[in-house]
């Protein structure tokens, strides 16, 4: 029994974090230099507005509109650049940047943080719909 306990103990942060995503305050932000030494690799953080928002005010930050350039001309976030998901993989930050991903509903965002990820990025925060964001 003891060694059941041992093992829930040490492996169900490991199962829980599977889904590369971890939602802290931002008093936690691990801001990575490199995916080598970061204890966020392999994560992103969801975030609200006043999040991103504080993390804009005390980092420089990328805010990535993954929505079709369409979608992105019709309306966007102030400072925002257009990327469309299915363009992802043509992003040219460097891998320690600080990047908040936003889309219409939130699920191009979700799997365009994944893809950033993959790619080697370290501080990676998907703020979801562009709803959540106030204007």
């Amino acid at each position: 029994m003891k060694k059941l306990i041992l093992f829930v103990i040490l492996f169900l942060p490991l199962i829980s974090s599977c889904d590369k995503q971890i939602d802290e305050n931002l008093d936690g932000l691990c801001n990575c230099a490199s995916a080598s030494n970061c204890e966020c690799a392999g994560m992103y953080q969801t975030i609200t507005y006043d999040k991103a928002q504080n993390l804009m005010a005390n980092h420089l930050v990328h805010i990535i509109d993954v929505r079709t350039t369409q979608e992105y001309e019709s309306e966007h976030i102030e400072g925002a650049i257009s990327l469309p998901l299915d363009e992802i993989e043509n992003i040219k930050y460097a891998k320690n940047s600080n990047i908040i991903v936003y889309c219409k509903s939130g699920t191009r965002s979700k799997n365009a943080a994944n893809k950033l990820l993959d790619l080697g990025y370290v501080n990676v925060y998907d703020l979801g719909s562009m709803e959540n964001w106030k204007k």
